[in-house]
């Protein structure tokens, strides 16, 4: 049984949301025999609910981003800024950039997704990732200054609840770039999983704001990463 003299050690990798509720639950209530330390390759963690009112205009990019070290501090949690670079299961040990590594009797991972650009082929346009967060925030403003000045067509793949937002919020920062075509490329379908009545409002909404629906799969999409 782990005591004050040995607790069991859980370590958190990523500062995304499922961690945000162990903090939030830390802070209520700390866990008797447990040392916690988290491990974020950023000091913030950018909140993905309010990107797509950042990218149409209707907040700064500091209001999206939650510091983590004073979430940690009040929930008793010692916070590392550095990269895992491997996790070895046997040893129960995660290898850190830094070159240091952290034991472990238990591991959370909450890293968020990445999107792999180089898995896309055939595509002469720029290809702007939305996954990690931070490529997104990176790349959108030159994007956007780059569509506003000489056009384009600007395409945004999947149907889902962050593919219709995303269009959404492009088409309402560009509204006055008659130039920008913007398809939404549905290959599931628009919003898989939603109500019938929910799923005909935003085809209706999509339809009012001129985005293009186009069922199907994209099988080739390449170019420069921005």
């Amino acid at each position: 049984m782990p005591d004050a003299l040995h607790p069991k050690e859980l370590v958190l990798v990523g500062g995304g949301h499922a961690h945000l509720a162990v903090l939030q639950a830390l802070r209520r209530q700390a866990w008797p025999a447990v040392s916690v330390t988290l491990v974020t390759p950023e000091p913030t963690l950018c909140y993905s609910g309010m990107v797509p009112g950042w990218l149409a205009g209707h907040h700064r990019s500091e209001a999206l981003h939650i510091p983590l070290a004073p979430l940690a501090r009040a929930a008793g949690v010692r916070w590392r800024q550095d990269r895992v670079s491997a996790v070895d299961a046997a040893r129960r040990t995660v290898q850190l950039a830094s070159g240091e590594a952290l034991a472990y009797d238990v591991l959370s991972l909450a890293c968020g997704a990445v999107v792999d650009g180089g898995a896309l082929h055939g595509f002469s346009g720029p290809l702007l990732p939305t996954r990690p967060l931070e490529a997104l925030l990176a790349g959108w403003p030159p994007l956007k200054a780059h569509l506003a000045a000489h056009g384009g067509h600007l395409v945004v793949l999947g149907g889902g609840a962050a593919g219709v937002e995303l269009a959404l919020a492009a088409r309402h920062v560009l509204r006055d770039a008659r130039r920008v075509p913007i398809s939404l490329v549905i290959g599931a379908g628009l919003l898989p999983g939603h109500a019938t009545a929910g799923r005909a409002l935003v085809r209706r909404a999509c339809e009012q704001a001129g985005i293009t629906l186009r069922e199907g799969r994209v099988n080739q999409a390449a170019g420069p990463t921005l």
